[in-house]
């Protein structure tokens, strides 16, 4: 079975990645895919994002999928450290909600 990976510029696709209903916003367009790719590929190159934008995002989505199923369809690329360190805080947070 050949597996559908959709790759997907941030910078690119959302224009703005300030606030939660930009956050919003951006995880109806991931659900949507979702359901015609296996699996996304999210590139954050040259991505300015915040907390309340990614917590709405991928925080909400990760916990509404739960974490065996988000890291299995969601894979992060071009992560900044500090990018890096936000999202393991949120998600991490976000799964121990979700159990």
């Amino acid at each position: 079975m050949k597996t559908s990976i959709f790759k997907l510029s941030i910078s690119d696709t959302f224009k703005h990645t300030s606030t939660r209903a930009e956050g919003i916003q951006a995880r109806e367009k991931l659900i949507q895919l979702l359901k015609t790719h296996e699996k996304l590929a999210l590139d954050f190159a040259h991505t300015q994002i915040t907390v309340s934008f990614i917590d709405e995002c991928l925080g909400v989505l990760g916990e509404n999928m739960g974490r065996e199923i988000f890291t299995n369809k969601i894979t992060l690329e071009n992560i900044s450290p500090t990018l890096k360190s936000l999202l393991t805080h949120i998600m991490t947070r976000r799964f121990n909600d979700a159990a």
